[in-house]
């Protein structure tokens, strides 16, 4: 038989349980107990920001100033955001009405422990290259970096080259028709950019060309390079278009990723 006083105690333990909940819940919403978030596939992550961007008649994301990038765990609150992204690994893409939102997100997201990192948008570019360089237009300094002393050497030693790497470069893409680069390039089929084909990392500006071409002259045949295509025709895109060509280089399993370009504040 149970016992009044027994069954009385018990019963307020539970009860004394559930408004400790309920009081975790008021005073920490969004921050215990997360929500999982519906995964999506990398192809869909990638459709769904690229259709986010909105670059104007220079090349320049005109949103990229009002987006934010957030890493965490499950759901997050998203504020008044108007548009996001959520569900590859722990991204949370996010867009505001206004710059200054933005920044009240970016304040909001830095003091909450459940977030993993938070960053605005910003405008990727590249510098221009010089076509009459003294080491011709593909490649650069490769006598001043002693890469040919290093062939020289390898050259005169039994050592030979096993397996093949895949050296993803992050960039403009690259000019595969090209004679310099022919059987050591492949194309990605990926174009995070607003300029050039849809389903390929064909170099529409000539940097990323620029680039591969000092990877293989400095590099045995072994060594394969494949293009993904972030920064359009005027060398520029943005944060999120260079996550999506890393991530994607990722998932393809490749060896290294070059990326030769910089990130600024455009007004």
């Amino acid at each position: 038989m149970l016992n009044i006083n027994e069954g009385g105690n018990k019963m307020k333990k539970v009860v004394s349980f559930l408004i400790t909940i309920c009081i975790v819940f008021a005073v920490f919403p969004n921050c215990v107990f997360a929500k999982s978030v519906d995964r999506i596939s990398l192809d869909e992550f990638c459709e769904q920001v690229t259709d986010m961007l909105d670059e104007d008649e220079n090349g320049i994301d005109k949103s990229v100033n009002s987006r934010v990038i957030v890493k965490a765990d499950g759901k997050i609150n998203q504020l008044d955001a108007i548009e996001s992204v959520e569900g590859y690994k722990d991204y949370h893409i996010l867009e505001f009405s206004n710059e200054k939102s933005a920044e009240d997100a970016v304040y909001y997201y830095s003091n909450n422990k459940k977030v993993k990192s938070v960053e605005k948008d910003s405008v990727y570019s590249v510098d221009a290259f010089v076509e009459d360089a003294p080491d011709g237009y593909l490649s650069y300094a490769s006598v001043e970096m002693g890469f040919s002393q290093l062939f020289e050497y390898f050259n005169k030693t039994s050592y030979t080259y096993s397996g093949e790497v895949t050296v993803a470069v992050i960039d403009t893409g690259i000019e595969y028709e090209h004679d310099f680069l022919r059987g050591r390039t492949e194309d990605s089929g990926y174009n995070f950019s607003d300029s050039g084909e849809s389903n390929s990392s064909n170099d529409d500006n000539g940097h990323g060309t620029h680039v591969a071409g000092i990877i293989k002259d400095n590099t045995p045949d072994n060594v394969k390079i494949r293009g993904y295509k972030v920064l359009n025709s005027e060398g520029k895109g943005s944060t999120v278009s260079v996550i999506l060509g890393m991530e994607q280089a990722i998932a393809d399993g490749v060896g290294l990723i070059n990326m030769s370009l910089g990130a600024k504040k455009e007004n």
